[in-house]
This record gives structure tokens, sequence and C-alpha cells, in this order.
């Protein structure tokens, strides 16, 4: 396993510059107690750092020195608020797109099952109509037909007409047969809500909570998510990277940062890492990695590239960690912008 100050100067050399020194495990940090950092702080800080960087905040984490001299500027009481806002983002984020697909899917199966019921009821009523009709049709419209067993009784639920209970006029059979097909025919299988509409659900529950308990300047409520691209498996950790850092194949454009997760198999089980880019609107772009710190680059995918770094971080570094037994080829990426 390199040293991490090897990393950073291998990374400052695969960049145009480092930004910042930052690490998400710096002793300084009090981060939300009972969040590992397997558990989601990376990516709780990329979502904080998203928040920050499309609404003009620095890119870096480290002390402002344009506020150093401001009265009442307390930068390690800031990095501790900081630290318990980021760790305590991830939590929020999961639970609540936990709550949003099992109401979801809850939703769908109660309405799954009430159409299923309709379905069935109807379809039986016509499937004892149909012969009552067709034995008796050659009687005229006005003859009366008995009703075998609970079918009157169903029947008068549905519809009224004079006549004895347990009877009904062939023609007035007919016109039911003809009734019930139609409404068969109009009932509307459920569908399950769309994973974009549930996304956005998602977002928009995140955000407000974040907002209510940490109430920043730069607000959570202030950047839409513009996609969430589910768990993908390649071939390939190039095919990952590739997926990610070239804009042809995914949402992301100047202007936007994204949120980028890879799977890991460690000695605890399934984890991943996130790490971040933010594409400024100099045409620039900064990456953030909360182990490493952040780094500007030129491009995404050539020269001086973020996916130069990618590379390196997941085939070079992260497979040497003591807990990691693999880097999956398996990603999961999110995109956002500032709102309008």
């Amino acid at each position: 396993m390199p040293e991490r100050a090897e990393v950073i100067q291998r990374l400052s050399a695969l960049a145009v510059r480092q930004v910042d020194n930052f690490n998400q495990s710096d002793e300084h940090r009090a981060w939300q107690a009972g969040v590992a950092m397997a558990q989601g702080y990376c990516h709780g800080i990329c979502l904080d750092w998203v928040r920050r960087v499309l609404q003009g905040g620095r890119a870096a984490y480290g002390p402002n020195p344009a506020r150093q001299n401001d009265a009442g500027y307390d930068f390690n009481a800031r990095r501790q608020n900081q630290a318990r806002r980021q760790g305590n983002a991830w939590n929020q984020f999961y639970a609540i797109r936990e709550d949003v697909r099992r109401v979801n899917n809850a939703n769908y199966t109660s309405a799954r099952s009430d159409y299923e019921s309709r379905f069935n009821d109807l379809s039986d009523l016509i499937r004892q109509l149909i012969p009552l009709y067709n034995d008796n049709a050659d009687l005229g419209d006005s003859k009366q037909v008995t009703l075998p067993g609970t079918l009157g009784t169903r029947l008068r639920a549905r519809y009224s007409w004079t006549g004895p209970a347990g009877q009904a006029q062939v023609g007035l059979l007919e016109q039911i047969i003809t009734d019930l097909q139609a409404e068969r025919s109009a009932l509307q299988a459920p569908q399950r809500t769309p994973a974009a509409a549930q996304d956005q659900r998602t977002w928009q529950r995140f955000t407000q909570r974040m907002d209510q308990a940490y109430g920043k300047r730069r607000a959570f409520q202030n950047i839409d998510l513009v996609h969430l691209n589910p768990t993908t498996r390649f071939n390939t950790l190039d095919d990952v990277v590739a997926s990610v850092t070239d804009p042809a194949m995914n949402a992301y454009a100047n202007g936007m940062a994204m949120v980028i997760g890879i799977d890991m198999r460690t000695t605890d089980g399934d984890s991943g890492h996130a790490v971040a880019m933010h594409w400024s609107g100099n045409n620039q772009h900064v990456f953030l990695d909360p182990n490493y710190g952040m780094f500007e680059f030129d491009s995404l995918h050539q020269g001086r590239s973020v996916r130069s770094a990618l590379r390196y971080l997941f085939a070079q570094v992260y497979p040497t960690y003591r807990s990691v037994r693999a880097v999956l080829n398996q990603v999961e990426y999110s995109t956002y912008r500032r709102a309008a």
C-alpha cells in the first residue's frame, strides 16, 4: 500500500495542480458519531462538496485565507461542524432513498392487488354470463332468465332493474355483458413509479432535511439532481472509468458536478468508495477524493485528465488497501447542477 504522500505526489503529477490536501480521516475532524468510514462517510463528503462548489464555494476545505482575520472566524469549529454534517449526509440520503423505494413498492403491491381483484371479479362475472346469455338468446330479449347461485346478488350490487331478485331479462344480460367487458378493458394495470421519479423524490426530501438540520447559506435545496445512474456492471475497470469520464456516455456537462461510487469487496463485506468532480465554468475539472484531497485537471479524458486519476486510484492504490479484497467493475454515479 503506497504512503499517502506518495499518492498525493502522483495525483499532483497527473493534475494541473493540487488544490487542497484534504483527508476525511484527519484526527481533527470530529465526524458524526456512529458513522464508520466504510459506511458512506466519503459519499456524504462528496454530496456536501457538490452543494458547495456548484454555488460558487471554494473547492478547498482548508482555512479560507480571505476570512482568517474576520472576527468570529473559527476554522476548527467550522471544520468539526462540517464533518458532522458530512457524516450525517449519506445516512440521511440512504435512509430516505430506502424509504421512498419501500413506500413505492408497498403502494404498487396494494394497487396491483386491487387491480387483480377487480379484473378477476369482472372476468368471473363475464365467464358466467356469456353461456347463460347464449343458451337463452333465442328466447327473445324480454324473456326472464334465472340467475344461478350468487350471480343475482353480485349483479344487483352493481345494477338496478325491476323484476324478481333472482332473474333478469335476456336483453338485460346482453347489456350487462357489454358493460362489464368495457369496464374490464378500461382497467389500467398499475405501474411502479419510474426510478427517475423516485430519485427526484429522494433528493427533494434529502435536501429539505439537510437544510432544516444544518441551515447553510449555500443550501442543498439550491442544487438539482440531474440524473442518478444505478449501479452498473462493466467488463473492465477501464470501462467503468470511461462511463463517468466520457460525456457522450452520461448526463454530464459544463457547470455540473458528479458523485461517483465504485464498488469494492472488503474484509467486512460489500463496500465501496465515493469520489466527486466539478466541471467548472472556466472549463477546468476539479476532482475530489476524500482520502487524498482536491486536484485540478484540464480534461476529463485526455492529457492531464480526471480519467488518469481514477485509473491510478482504483487500479493501483485502493486494491492495495489491507481491507480491500477487490475493486469491482461496478459503478453508480449521480450528476447535479445549480437550480435555475
